[in-house]
């Protein structure tokens, strides 16, 4: 069996992104003869970068800064030692984040031991700069409960201000107490801690599940609101009942109150209810908490019975799509997929989502390279959410330097606008750069833009086709493109139809324009009906008249353009649903 994926085997391909990928830059440790580029980080704004090299499994840990110089390529400007001075505790080999106004980063120690020399009891370093200067340490957190195997630094997550901080501890023996009896061994914790007026963090709650089980992983990966008020958690390896038979995983929600204070107000769960998928895996909210991204990487992909578990293609992956409704509450959306599955992708494991949560990257780290011998190479997915609200496959971030194992995208950070997109290669040593451009200087990502080659900040749709209105042949959508449009009333055929090119029905009669423009009937005048109806084909209001006008390319129509494919389905019939709000 191919060896599972394990989040601390990782190194960096650095992307900022484009359509079509441009050179990359290479960033790496050069110091490092292994494991040199370990967990990313990126700063909101994308100015900074922040790499984990630890030259090797036990080795001498130590951060690596990178700032975006005026040429957009980024420069190593520092190289932050391990605070402890600890061989082995992992220092920036696990979650890092900046705050938005990149003057405080966390950096992770997960395998940091108690003051006893008993292991892996974690620590979070926060450091601070002034300035441009450089980064110091002033300040080690530990849970509040600290003892050895709580994996202290899971993961890590900062409000938009940076005044907030949340860190979990996926090993943290729930219940249990020096000398005592673990009630929920591995259940896990959070720790949330708030800043002090002289810029520390002091202790403010600790969260664990409503209802802790054996070994959930409560608190193995989080993700907050900008504000800090929404924050959800994941427990991988929830089981119902307890136990290691199952981990169909789960992720619950909290929301905190005027008084600062955490409360529990929704479970989530996967809907096919499979074993192994590890619902919760990673986590990604958007800056509003709207769009809530849910790495399920152990899902299989059913060919057969859907009632027997991994009865077809194994560890595929997935990503489910929850977004908040009026009510405060999440609701699944749609479930994201890799183009191709054959399975042992691990799709999902890493998730990242720009802050308006319109552009969605998920890593693939156990995908096939290009390479004979590219098992575990890896592969990095991006989807961009389009008018209809739905995320839809846009491009394949490819490694150039894919080789086997290197378990690229088993990690991936996206700064706020997008543009900036980090990804962590398990075994490879080399940082990759990339762009993500904006073509017509509009402000809007061309991966995002619906007419890239026009300015248009505006993004402004008519008709919802996901093309700009400033490059949109038929701006109504009508099957009739503008020019044939002619609005004065007067119907000749249709390359001049008379009618309104910004209303989809000029005489309103229920009968789209183009429609009745083919079949010969005044689309002007709502007493001049269709002679016939096409099979399949529908009046105006069962809005299916761009099927219909693919057939009649000629004639002056215009069939729709899609440079993408539709969104990729859920591949069972059962969707992912969520409690109601308690």
């Amino acid at each position: 069996m191919r060896a599972l994926l394990v989040s601390l085997t990782v190194s960096l391909a650095l992307l900022v992104s484009s359509r079509a990928a441009a050179t990359p830059q290479e960033v790496w440790d050069v110091d490092c003869l292994s494991w040199c580029a370990g967990w990313v980080a990126v700063s909101g704004p994308g100015n900074l970068l922040l790499v984990g090299s630890i030259d090797g499994t036990f080795g001498t840990a130590k951060g690596l800064l990178f700032e975006r110089a005026g040429d957009g390529t980024f420069n190593h400007v520092q190289t932050i030692p391990t605070p402890a001075g600890v061989a082995g505790d992992q220092f920036s080999y696990g979650p890092m984040v900046f705050s938005d106004a990149e003057d405080t980063a966390l950096i992770s120690a997960t395998r940091t031991p108690t003051a006893l020399g008993e292991p892996q009891q974690g620590a979070v370093y926060v450091l601070a700069r002034a300035g441009a200067g450089s980064f110091s340490s002033i300040q080690q957190l530990v849970s509040s409960n600290p003892e050895h195997g709580n994996r202290f630094g899971s993961a890590i997550a900062l409000s938009s201000a940076g005044d907030l901080v949340v860190i979990g501890s996926s090993g943290d023996n729930i219940g249990s107490v020096p000398g005592g009896v673990d009630f929920a061994p591995s259940g896990g914790s959070v720790d949330v801690f708030e800043r002090m007026p002289d810029g520390t963090f002091g202790s403010l709650q600790q969260l664990t599940a409503p209802v802790p089980t054996e070994p959930a992983r409560f608190g193995g990966s989080v993700a907050l609101s900008d504000s800090g008020d929404i924050l959800v958690v994941g427990s991988s390896e929830h089981s119902p009942g307890g136990g290691y038979a199952a981990w169909p995983g789960m992720a619950d929600v909290f929301v905190r109150d005027p008084a600062g204070t955490f409360s529990h107000v929704q479970a989530l769960y996967a809907g096919d209810g499979q074993n192994w998928d590890r619902f919760g895996a990673a986590l990604e909210l958007s800056g509003s908490g709207e769009v809530l991204l849910v790495g399920v990487p152990w899902r299989a992909l059913f060919e057969g019975d859907p009632d027997v578990a991994h009865d077809g293609i194994p560890f595929t992956g997935a990503v489910e799509v929850f977004l908040r409704q009026a009510d405060g509450s999440y609701q699944f959306h749609q479930e994201l997929a890799a183009p191709m599955a054959v399975g042992w992708e691990f799709f999902g494991q890493s998730v990242g989502l720009s802050r308006d949560g319109k552009l969605a990257v998920i890593g693939a780290p156990g995908a096939v390279g290009f390479e004979a011998s590219g098992l575990d190479s890896g592969a990095v997915h991006v989807f961009a959410r389009r008018a209809s609200g739905l995320f839809e496959y846009a491009q394949e971030l490819a490694n150039p330097l894919s080789y086997r194992s290197d378990q690229y995208g088993v990690e991936v950070a996206v700064s706020d606008a997008g543009e900036s997109v980090i990804v962590g290669a398990g075994e490879g040593d080399v940082a990759l750069a990339f762009a993500f451009p904006d073509s017509d200087e509009d402000g809007v990502l061309d991966v995002l833009d619906n007419c890239s080659a026009d300015p248009n900040p505006d993004q402004l749709d008519l008709d919802s086709d996901d093309e700009g209105d400033v490059c949109d042949a038929d701006l109504d959508g009508d099957g009739l493109v503008n020019e044939a449009e002619t609005n004065d009333g007067v119907f000749v055929d249709t390359n001049q139809s008379g009618t309104d090119p910004l209303v989809f029905d000029t005489d309103g009669d229920g009968w789209g324009d183009g429609y009745e423009a083919v079949l010969g009937s005044d689309p002007t005048d709502s007493a001049s009906e269709p002679p016939v109806a096409l099979p399949g084909v529908a009046p105006l209001g069962l809005g299916i008249l761009g099927a219909a006008m693919g057939a009649f390319g000629a004639l002056g129509l215009r069939a729709r353009r899609r440079a993408s494919p539709p969104p990729l389905e859920s591949q069972s019939a059962a969707r992912a649903e969520a409690s109601p709000l308690e």
